[in-house]
Protein backbone atom coordinates (compact mmCIF):
# COMPACT_ATOMS: atom_id res chain seq x y z
CA UNK A 1 0.00 0.00 0.00
CA UNK A 2 1.23 3.42 -1.41
CA UNK A 3 1.14 6.15 1.02
CA UNK A 4 -0.15 9.33 -0.65
CA UNK A 5 1.24 12.28 1.88
CA UNK A 6 2.85 15.49 1.23
CA UNK A 7 6.86 15.61 0.99
CA UNK A 8 8.31 17.87 3.00
CA UNK A 9 9.41 20.15 -0.61
CA UNK A 10 5.88 20.40 -1.58
CA UNK A 11 4.96 21.66 2.35
CA UNK A 12 7.75 24.55 2.18
CA UNK A 13 6.57 25.72 -1.52
CA UNK A 14 3.07 26.03 -0.32
CA UNK A 15 4.17 27.92 2.90
CA UNK A 16 6.15 30.20 0.91
CA UNK A 17 3.66 31.21 -1.53
CA UNK A 18 1.41 31.75 1.21
CA UNK A 19 4.10 33.92 2.76
CA UNK A 20 4.42 35.94 0.17
CA UNK A 21 0.69 36.29 -0.53
CA UNK A 22 0.69 37.50 3.07
CA UNK A 23 3.27 40.16 2.66
CA UNK A 24 1.68 41.19 -0.35
CA UNK A 25 -2.15 41.70 1.43
CA UNK A 26 0.02 43.74 4.07
CA UNK A 27 1.78 46.09 2.13
CA UNK A 28 -1.77 46.96 0.45
CA UNK A 29 -3.26 47.19 3.15
CA UNK A 30 -0.91 49.93 4.80
CA UNK A 31 -0.66 51.87 1.39
CA UNK A 32 -5.10 52.20 1.69
CA UNK A 33 -4.55 53.41 5.33
CA UNK A 34 -1.76 55.64 4.03
CA UNK A 35 -4.05 57.18 1.48
CA UNK A 36 -6.84 57.27 3.16
CA UNK A 37 -4.79 59.49 6.22
CA UNK A 38 -3.90 61.39 3.30
CA UNK A 39 -6.77 62.50 1.87
CA UNK A 40 -8.79 62.79 4.94
CA UNK A 41 -5.53 65.41 5.56
CA UNK A 42 -6.10 66.84 1.70
CA UNK A 43 -9.98 67.41 1.87
CA UNK A 44 -9.80 69.04 5.40
CA UNK A 45 -7.42 71.67 4.04
CA UNK A 46 -9.05 72.20 0.91
CA UNK A 47 -12.37 72.61 2.82
CA UNK A 48 -10.44 75.62 4.91
CA UNK A 49 -8.76 77.44 1.43
CA UNK A 50 -11.99 77.53 0.40
CA UNK A 51 -13.32 79.66 3.24
CA UNK A 52 -10.08 81.84 2.74
CA UNK A 53 -10.97 82.19 -1.72
CA UNK A 54 -14.29 82.82 -1.16
CA UNK A 55 -13.47 85.68 1.05
CA UNK A 56 -10.22 87.18 -0.06
CA UNK A 57 -8.57 90.57 0.48
CA UNK A 58 -5.61 91.93 -0.95
CA UNK A 59 -5.05 93.71 2.57
CA UNK A 60 -4.34 90.42 4.02
CA UNK A 61 -1.23 89.84 1.97
CA UNK A 62 1.83 88.20 3.35
CA UNK A 63 -0.01 87.16 6.65
CA UNK A 64 -0.94 84.88 8.99
CA UNK A 65 -5.15 84.30 9.39
CA UNK A 66 -7.15 82.20 11.37
CA UNK A 67 -10.73 81.19 9.70
CA UNK A 68 -13.03 82.80 12.42
CA UNK A 69 -10.98 86.45 10.60
CA UNK A 70 -12.28 85.52 7.42
CA UNK A 71 -16.03 85.28 8.20
CA UNK A 72 -16.56 86.98 11.64
CA UNK A 73 -17.24 90.61 9.18
CA UNK A 74 -20.11 89.02 6.94
CA UNK A 75 -21.33 86.29 8.92
CA UNK A 76 -23.47 85.95 12.56
CA UNK A 77 -22.06 82.82 14.24
CA UNK A 78 -23.53 81.99 17.33
CA UNK A 79 -22.44 78.42 17.46
CA UNK A 80 -19.62 78.31 19.99
CA UNK A 81 -18.18 75.18 18.78
CA UNK A 82 -17.86 75.99 15.24
CA UNK A 83 -16.10 79.44 16.24
CA UNK A 84 -14.11 77.40 18.58
CA UNK A 85 -13.01 75.21 15.18
CA UNK A 86 -12.39 78.11 13.20
CA UNK A 87 -10.32 79.92 15.45
CA UNK A 88 -8.18 77.03 15.77
CA UNK A 89 -7.64 76.55 12.35
CA UNK A 90 -5.08 79.03 10.98
CA UNK A 91 -3.21 79.55 7.69
CA UNK A 92 -0.91 82.20 5.85
CA UNK A 93 -2.75 84.04 3.37
CA UNK A 94 -0.69 85.48 0.29
CA UNK A 95 -2.29 87.50 -2.55
CA UNK A 96 -0.32 89.28 -4.85
CA UNK A 97 -0.94 90.95 -8.56
CA UNK A 98 0.47 88.42 -10.81
CA UNK A 99 0.08 90.04 -14.26
CA UNK A 100 -2.04 92.89 -15.74
CA UNK A 101 -2.85 93.24 -19.76
CA UNK A 102 -4.58 96.71 -21.42
CA UNK A 103 -5.84 95.33 -24.40
CA UNK A 104 -6.32 98.37 -25.54
CA UNK A 105 -3.20 100.18 -25.17
CA UNK A 106 -1.53 99.79 -28.17
CA UNK A 107 -4.50 99.96 -30.31
CA UNK A 108 -6.06 103.35 -31.98
CA UNK A 109 -5.37 106.12 -29.39
CA UNK A 110 -9.28 107.05 -29.40
CA UNK A 111 -10.33 104.07 -28.24
CA UNK A 112 -7.24 103.81 -25.65
CA UNK A 113 -8.51 106.93 -24.04
CA UNK A 114 -11.84 105.63 -24.42
CA UNK A 115 -11.52 102.46 -23.17
CA UNK A 116 -9.08 103.24 -20.09
CA UNK A 117 -9.39 98.84 -19.09
CA UNK A 118 -7.18 96.70 -17.29
CA UNK A 119 -7.36 93.29 -17.02
CA UNK A 120 -5.65 91.66 -13.80
CA UNK A 121 -4.57 88.62 -13.10
CA UNK A 122 -4.03 87.98 -9.03
CA UNK A 123 -2.49 84.82 -7.32
CA UNK A 124 -4.01 83.61 -4.50
CA UNK A 125 -2.20 81.39 -2.34
CA UNK A 126 -3.14 79.53 1.45
CA UNK A 127 -0.51 77.32 2.95
CA UNK A 128 -0.26 75.76 6.36
CA UNK A 129 2.84 73.12 7.31
CA UNK A 130 3.42 71.40 4.06
CA UNK A 131 -0.09 71.64 2.19
CA UNK A 132 -0.49 74.75 -0.02
CA UNK A 133 -3.17 75.90 -2.53
CA UNK A 134 -3.64 78.68 -4.84
CA UNK A 135 -6.13 79.87 -7.44
CA UNK A 136 -6.33 82.83 -10.05
CA UNK A 137 -8.61 85.53 -9.81
CA UNK A 138 -9.51 87.61 -13.15
CA UNK A 139 -11.13 90.78 -12.63
CA UNK A 140 -11.14 94.46 -14.89
CA UNK A 141 -10.10 97.28 -13.59
CA UNK A 142 -10.78 100.54 -14.94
Amino acid sequence: MKNRAFTLMEVLVAVLIISIVATALFQIAVNSKYNFEFLKQKIKFDTMSSIAFLHNSQKWHNSDKRLYDFLRGDYNISNDEFIRVLKSEKVHYSHEEFSTISPFESSDSNISDMMNLQIVFDKIQISQKEQSSYVYKIYIRN
